[in-house]
């Protein structure tokens, strides 16, 4: 149920995605590793739903090892694609030309080395499960044996938890520092910008990523982890989608001459979970992007004309980014 449940809502989104991405968007790196990620999402939904329908049809014969084995490397493959997206727009935020040496190797560096950190140590896992799988009689029985002896499992997720709240948080921090100097721009506007990039990229996968963890160290033969985790790993492509489609909405609006009254709403829209919805609620306020309106003005100091162009490249970077 959990796969099947989530992966429509893939299709879903990734639809929304393409349908309001430009030409242009659709050429940038951010854009391609969304893409990857929902296709990812929606692969592992459907191996989740084959193999419950197999068990459901043959519950006397075991699952074929190569299908734990190919659903272990999508869990694996995953959070490098999302890592490299975070990556990017952390790197959009603290551009390398104007950030202190010792301040840009730290943010980037911190989220790189957790990323090194979790692949060896997936890389350890499965080297060791598929040397397990010889000597037992069934794949789960060997996935359960090394459950209980290797230490993989917590470290994995508590250095998913841990890149989580760093990410984020120096993220955050930073857009917050921005757009509270960003003229013409209210502090509702400021605050309902922060809530909805915090509740998608930090409030959901640190909460199940935390209940995950609670639950496996309270009880590690529990399978109650294992469905918290295939949520959280559907919620995870979410997050890191949400922003994309917020500014592929915009700017799908402006090469279709459409007004900005329509599409000014500093909530996320209904579009990005179903195509072809129109906005609910509707105001004139000035419309709320994270790669296009949020940074702009934040680099400004004068209006000579080396700051407006360096302004613009900003923007664009910003844009990149998302």
């Amino acid at each position: 149920m959990i796969g099947a449940t989530m992966g429509s809502a893939l299709v879903t989104m990734l639809l929304a995605l393409f349908f309001f991405s430009t030409p242009a968007l659709r050429c940038k790196p951010v854009f391609i590793l969304n893409v990857m990620s929902l296709l990812l999402g929606i692969g592992y939904a459907m191996l989740q739903v084959y193999q419950e329908f197999r068990s459901l049809l043959f519950p006397n014969i075991s699952q074929n090892p190569n299908v734990f084995l190919l659903s272990a490397a999508w869990i694996v493959t995953l959070p490098v694609l999302v890592d490299g997206i975070l990556l990017l727009r952390i790197n959009a935020v603290y551009p390398r030309a104007q950030t202190p040496r010792f301040t840009y190797w730290f943010v980037m560096g911190v989220p790189i080395l957790t990323m090194v950190a979790r692949l060896l140590n997936s890389a350890v896992f499965l080297s060791r499960f598929i040397k397990t799988i010889n000597t037992r009689a069934a794949a789960g029985q060997a996935l359960e044996a090394l459950a209980f002896r290797l230490p993989s499992i917590k470290i994995e997720w508590s250095l998913q938890l841990f890149d989580d709240i760093f990410s984020s948080a120096i993220f955050l921090t930073r857009v917050y520092q921005q757009t509270m100097f960003t003229h013409g721009r209210t502090m509702s506007q400021t605050l309902r910008t922060l809530f909805w990039i915090f509740a998608s990229n930090f409030v959901f996968p640190v909460i199940l990523g935390s209940a995950q963890l609670a639950v496996y160290l309270m009880d590690p033969a529990s399978l109650t982890s294992l469905y918290i985790e295939a949520v959280n790993f559907h919620f995870t492509i979410m997050g890191v989608v949400f922003a994309t489609l917020w500014v592929a909405e915009s700017e799908w609006a402006g090469t279709r001459n459409v007004s900005s009254d329509k599409y000014s709403s500093p909530t996320p829209s209904t579009l990005a979970l179903a195509a072809g919805r129109r906005r609910e609620k509707k105001t004139a306020e000035s419309p709320i992007t994270v790669g296009t309106e949020v940074y702009r003005h934040s680099f400004s100091d004068s209006l000579s004309k080396e700051v407006v162009e360096h302004e613009y490249d900003m923007e664009d970077r910003c844009t990149y980014a998302v």
